[in-house]
């Protein structure tokens, strides 16, 4: 048996997923794990293994001066997609930074910090426990390059990158394997008329 945690980065995705699918087709949260253990279970070199899935952690930030459209977004997080079987939510604050306009003025302006820090430091917290033998890493942020070198290298676990192929490279290179969604965006899309996010 193997073990599946999957690490989603929640703002990255989010601009990958809306970039390739459309603003206005939402992904069926509730599908996607499966879906990922049907993926796996195709790859050369899994088949025939049974795969069991230990958790999806998504990783998200909010904004401390929330709007009403902010304060959804963290609803959904916290009451919709946190409340989901085998789900993880994982959110921090965005950090306040002042900027200067072309004329000079001041203006602050908040930023989404740490998270992927927080994603590779929780998929090698997690492979030394032995929590997973599979990571499955949603996001194109090269910063988690050096993480995933470390779980596969010095840790023995494999890492799969999950994302759109017009961007992702480094890391889908990187990864012990890769699963692309742009064939798999029908199957993946949410067809309710309350999907949020």
């Amino acid at each position: 048996m193997k073990r599946v945690r999957v690490f989603v980065d929640h703002a990255n995705f989010d601009i990958g997923w809306k970039e390739s699918v459309g603003r206005g087709t939402r992904l069926n949260w509730e599908i996607l794990p499966d879906m990922i253990i049907n993926k796996l279970q195709e790859m050369r070199y899994l088949k025939g293994n049974a795969l069991e899935m230990s958790g999806v952690y998504v990783y998200a930030s909010t904004h401390p001066r929330p709007s009403d459209a902010d304060l959804k977004y963290e609803h959904w997080l916290k009451f919709i997609l946190d409340q989901l079987p085998g789900y993880t939510v994982k959110h921090s604050l965005r950090q306040a930074r002042v900027s200067k306009c072309e004329q000079g003025h001041k203006f602050t302006h908040y930023v989404e910090k740490g998270v992927d820090t927080r994603i590779a430091c929780d998929m090698l917290a997690a492979a030394i426990r032995g929590a997973y033998d599979i990571a499955v890493v949603i996001s194109d942020d090269a910063d988690l390059l050096p993480s995933v070198e470390v779980v596969q290298d010095v840790l023995d676990r494999h890492v799969v990158h999950v994302g759109f192929k017009k961007s992702g490279e480094h890391l889908r290179s990187a990864a012990w394997g890769h699963i692309l969604l742009d064939g798999l965006v029908d199957e993946l899309k949410d067809r309710r008329l309350k999907a949020v996010s």
